[in-house]
């Protein structure tokens, strides 16, 4: 079955942070003053000009700088952001630092708080030389490793210019950064998009006029972390307003989430793509590509559950919902749809939307039988899920419960295949009813419920690639008469489906059960 998904997401207004950039290198390790090893910021970035010639000034005090031309809307620069340890004495870490880079809105105009900025990272963040057990998540420590930060009251960089003074400048240090003062508290979210390119998404609580993206590592490294480097390029920073009410794909998805991840030396080696492999698959306008859910490694128990969130570029309704293309193993569906297995979370923002609802909560009626085929053994299911309670939203969660893995659901079990807003599913309310009784010779007189604004389609059946016909909100559609009728009820199927913004909902089933005459030739029947 081809149901209208592939909706796009139209290009965005994004604004620049065009402001002065500044950057440094905060010195870290078990021994302070062996230096910053390799840590930097590389070009278009300066280094802050001392004015010295023999100075003792020290990196703690070194910034990096640029001006309003750099690291903007250039899809060929970037500065790259390296935080490294090395190994020091005594079995100590020794030189190393992490590093930060601030970018000023331009003419540091304040945003309001509860905008994201987004650092456009393009590449994924990598790292070298660290040990899988250094604390994070499995083999991503470099993505644990990046926190924004909003700031207020940021001013321009003020350069060095002491004079030359021998061995000693007489005021050495009076180039200045200006970062301002904190804006509230930040959260950070990495985020890739259909072409596979990687963001940092920071949303400062308060106003600000500037955003900080730091690299730093986690705690826990070990001696075996020598010479160990993360790194992260960036290109810009922007804001970007709503994006159009018919924007139906996601414009983002996440990397993925676990939880209850055992960090031990049972589980080296794994990396993030053993739980979710190829999550911008899922947006990427394909019909065919997929990200994938797995169990991990049998018997590890490595995590307990796993997540992809979905990010929206505009608040849909109350009345809206998202249509999702899953791909389901036999195993998945012999366990009665899972129970709680696979979990659904709407957003609005950080705050949830609603009940968590369930892959079973939204099967209305359907056979399972009927279920497509797909490549590989799985089943097509699409199912469309709407807030339990009316409010906007704009980020859905789809959760996997590696528990399963109990239950001998192993390797590839769930696959993503399209998610979409669409218009809620159509439902029924009395008069109206999904399950309808008739006499041979008549038809049936189908109804649905859909919201303002919305289209009824209606098909023949589950497969169907064009509705038989089109309708405005609870107008009928007749099935075909069945006539003389006079031995066993026949069932038939129909389906039924809203379109908003030329995207459809997922289908729900209407069964038609037309009971017979009765056969005695001198019984002349009627009515019902």
């Amino acid at each position: 079955m081809l149901m209208a998904f592939g909706g796009e997401v139209k290009g965005q207004i994004k604004t620049y942070l065009k402001g002065q950039k500044t950057g440094k290198r905060v010195q870290t390790g078990a021994l302070i003053g062996l230096g910053v090893g390799n840590a930097k910021i590389s070009s278009p970035m300066q280094t802050e000009a001392w004015g010295c010639a023999l100075g003792l000034q020290t990196n703690e005090f070194r910034f990096y700088y640029g001006n309003s031309g750099v690291l903007t809307d250039s899809p060929l620069e970037f500065a790259q952001l390296t935080a490294a340890r090395s190994f020091g004495l005594a079995g100590l870490l020794g030189s190393g630092a992490d590093v930060y880079i601030q970018f000023r809105n331009t003419a540091n105009v304040t945003i309001a708080g509860g905008t994201p900025t987004y650092f456009k990272l393009k590449e994924r963040p990598s790292n070298t030389g660290i040990s899988l057990n250094v604390g994070g998540l499995l083999g991503v420590v470099e993505l644990n490793s990046i926190k924004g930060t909003g700031y207020i009251g940021s001013t321009n960089y003020l350069l060095n210019t002491a004079t030359l003074g021998g061995i000693f400048c007489p005021n050495p240090y009076n180039g200045q950064e200006n970062p301002g003062a904190l804006a509230g508290t930040s959260t950070t979210n990495l985020l890739i998009d259909k072409d596979g390119e990687w963001f940092a998404k920071v949303t400062p609580s308060t106003n600000y006029n500037s955003v900080r993206l730091d690299v730093a590592f986690p705690g826990g490294l070990t001696l075996a972390n020598v010479s160990a480097e993360i790194n992260v390029n960036v290109y810009n920073a922007f804001t970007q307003a709503d994006g159009a009410i018919c924007n139906s794909r996601p414009q983002f998805t996440s990397p993925g989430e676990a939880t209850g991840v055992n960090l031990n030396t049972g589980v080296l080696g794994l990396a993030l793509n053993t739980f979710l492999a190829d999550p911008e698959k899922a947006i990427n306008d394909s019909k065919t590509d997929y990200s994938s859910f797995t169990t991990g490694v049998a018997n590890v128990g490595v995590a307990s559950t796993i997540s992809q969130t979905f990010y929206f570029d505009h608040l849909a309704t109350g009345d809206d919902g998202v249509t999702i293309r899953l791909g389901l193993t036999q195993a998945l569906i012999d366990l009665n749809l899972l129970g709680n297995g696979v979990k659904f979370k709407i957003y609005k923002n950080d705050t949830q939307i609603g009940d968590v609802q369930t892959l079973a909560d939204n099967f209305l009626g359907l056979n399972l039988l009927d279920l497509i085929s797909l490549d590989g053994g799985y089943k097509q299911a699409d199912i469309t899920i709407k807030p339990t309670v009316s409010n906007s939203f704009n980020k859905i969660i789809i959760e996997y419960n590696t528990g399963l893995l109990n239950a001998n659901v192993l390797g590839d079990a769930l696959r993503i295949y399209d998610v979409n807003l669409t218009a809620a599913k159509p439902t029924f309310t009395s008069p109206n009813s999904n399950d309808l009784q008739i006499c041979s010779g008549q038809s049936a007189e189908l109804k649905a419920n859909s919201d303002v604004g919305t289209e009824l389609l209606w098909y023949d059946s589950l497969s169907d690639e064009t509705p038989k016909q089109t309708s405005a909100n609870n107008i009928s559609y007749f099935t075909p008469v069945l006539n003389n009728l006079t031995s066993a009820p026949v069932v038939s199927t129909y389906y039924v489906a809203t379109k908003k913004c030329d995207q459809i909902s997922s289908k729900v089933p209407i069964k038609v059960t037309v009971n017979p005459k009765p056969p005695h030739p001198n019984v002349n029947i009627s009515s019902n």
